[in-house]
């Protein structure tokens, strides 16, 4: 670390990698990469093939720096620590000496490069081809940095994966077809390789990076047939275990065209181990899937008889339910038909209570109609008599004038008409007393 015009250079270091391992990391270290996640992740490279992802913290304690080498540096302890969390081993060239089982000796340096389109992914080019390696616990490392949880605990389980693009060398000859560098497209999304033999060549990238991913750790047989048996009713879970047993540890690359011929032998050699990847990655696998969809078929039929036979125990009790509804309806009818007759005999029988009683029903309602009769003859006599009245007032008027005209006039009926007037007058003044008096009493009876 150093400024434009600082006079001397400022330095941090060593950098402690954990954990300690017997094999020193990067003793043939030979690139170095850093992945700006959070934590970055760096990258060494071995040119045995070996790739250690590293993430970089925060040392705890600071390590003792070393002693000063140059008055013109300065060196301070380092703040930072690189925890290791896998080693990636990449097949570097197909030999004849690989397919028969024996280690790799072949060394060669490795180149890193970014993917700029996937920050999940970047590339490693050497002598024997080309290399495409997914950083899966990155995707966990965001997923813990976003997780509000306060509990939730970081588990780097997922590991990274190695996709064989390009190989250049498959056979164990010293010649080589290196490839000198990469170039990447976005759009569309490829890789356009340089060899040394001065071919050119393009190649179409995959911009997900869940179609790279390789799948987790096989689980053992018994737990994996458990845990298919418990998918078996779900088609996500099954596609999705379909799809991990499909998945291949080690991929069959493009094998480019060499400068020199090879020999018959290691034509052969080379088909051996073709047929053998063959066998074990892709045959293998299928088989495995083609006893996976006889379970599932198997399950699927017993299923089906299961619910063929559930489908008859349903249409059984339909029927009973159906008699049993056919029985109560009939009861219900046969219940409502006595009901009806219960309440018919319970109203005879009120009724005739009702007789019975002194004070009943009927009784009352006959007086209320003979109350209502004698109010309505009441009314009528009121009239009446309101009208007798009228005209008894209208008689005593003339008379009244009558008399005073007779005055008036000094005459005088005869003694015979006097009489007869007289007798008149007499009868209806005791009509009407005798009215009144029967209007006193009907009032008297009726309580008014």
């Amino acid at each position: 670390m150093a400024g434009l015009y600082s006079d001397s250079t400022r330095l941090q270091g060593p950098i402690t990698i954990t954990p300690q391992a017997m094999a020193n990391y990067g003793v043939d270290s030979c690139a170095l990469m850093v992945i700006p996640s959070l934590p970055p992740t760096v990258v060494i490279a071995e040119s045995t093939g070996k790739l250690h992802h590293a993430v970089l913290l925060e040392a705890e304690t600071k390590e003792h720096s070393f002693t000063e080498v140059d008055d013109s540096l300065l060196i301070e302890p380092s703040e930072w620590t690189l925890h290791v969390t896998e080693t990636v081993e990449l097949e570097l060239g197909l030999s004849a000496a690989k397919a028969k089982g024996a280690g790799s000796s072949y060394n060669c340096p490795l180149h890193l490069k970014r993917d700029v389109i996937n920050e999940l992914r970047y590339f490693a080019y050497h002598n024997a081809g080309l290399h495409i390696i997914t950083v899966n616990f990155i995707s966990e490392l965001q997923r813990f940095l976003d997780s509000e949880a306060e509990h939730d605990l970081l588990v780097l389980s997922t590991p990274s994966s190695a996709e064989y693009i390009l190989c250049t060398k498959f056979d164990s000859s010293e010649h080589i077809n290196a490839v000198l560098g990469i170039a990447l497209l976005q759009m569309p999304a490829g890789l356009v390789l340089l060899l040394s033999s001065g071919q050119v060549i393009s190649l179409k990238l995959v911009i997900d990076a869940q179609l790279l991913m390789s799948a987790k750790q096989q689980l053992t047989r018994d737990t994996a047939e458990t845990t298919l048996e418990q998918q078996q009713l779900a088609g996500s879970n099954f596609m999705d275990s379909i799809k991990s047993l499909l998945q291949r540890s080690v991929s069959q690359p493009i094998l480019a065209d060499k400068l020199a011929t090879p020999t018959a032998h290691e034509r052969y050699e080379l088909l051996n181990q073709a047929i053998e990847v063959l066998r074990t990655q892709y045959l293998k696998r299928h088989e495995l899937v083609r006893a996976e969809f006889a379970k599932r078929i198997n399950c699927i039929k017993l299923q089906k008889q299961q619910q063929l036979q559930e489908i008859k125990s349903l249409e059984q009790e339909r029927e009973v339910i159906s008699e049993r509804a056919h029985k109560l309806a009939e009861r219900f009818e046969e219940i409502s038909d006595n009901q009806e007759i219960l309440v018919r005999r319970c109203q005879n029988l009120v009724q005739q209570a009702n007789a019975a009683l002194p004070n009943s029903l009927v009784a009352e309602r006959e007086f209320s109609l003979e109350v209502a009769r004698i109010n309505k003859a009441t009314q009528t006599m009121e009239t009446a008599l309101e009208t007798a009245k009228r005209t008894l007032n209208k008689q005593r008027y003339h008379i009244a004038k009558s008399q005073e005209q007779g005055k008036n006039a000094a005459y005088e009926l005869p003694e015979k008409q006097h009489r007869t007037i007289t007798e008149i007058l007499t009868q209806l003044s005791s009509e009407l007393n005798r009215q009144i008096t029967d209007i006193k009493r009907i009032n008297k009876i009726v309580g008014l």
